[in-house]
């Protein structure tokens, strides 16, 4: 994984309060871009089910993409509009008791 330089604007307060919280929580064991990276990790819903199914011993086959969900979605033959038109027609004839012309 290749690692990117960043600059971003945070309020002062804010950066003083994660690095003091960074430090006692972790001395010198880890970094602030290691912790800032762990953060962000904990929004990316993805890496977390991944993770998890990882501890549990589950082996995730890669997510489809949103093309491979298309390209295997079922196709009906005929619009919904004519299934319902023929199924209304279907009912009409029943209760009437004559067929009708489409």
């Amino acid at each position: 994984m290749t690692n990117v330089k960043t600059t971003l604007n945070i309020d002062e307060e804010k950066w003083t309060n994660f690095k003091r919280a960074t430090s006692s929580l972790y001395g010198g064991e880890r970094t602030l871009s290691e912790v800032a990276e762990e953060a962000m990790e904990s929004y990316d819903a993805v890496t977390a089910i991944r993770r998890f199914a990882e501890k549990r011993g589950y082996k995730l086959d890669p997510y489809p993409s949103l093309r491979e969900i298309e390209d295997r979605r079922p196709t009906m033959p005929d619009s919904s509009v004519g299934i319902l038109r023929e199924m209304k027609n279907g009912r009409q004839n029943r209760i009437s008791g004559h067929e009708q012309s489409r």
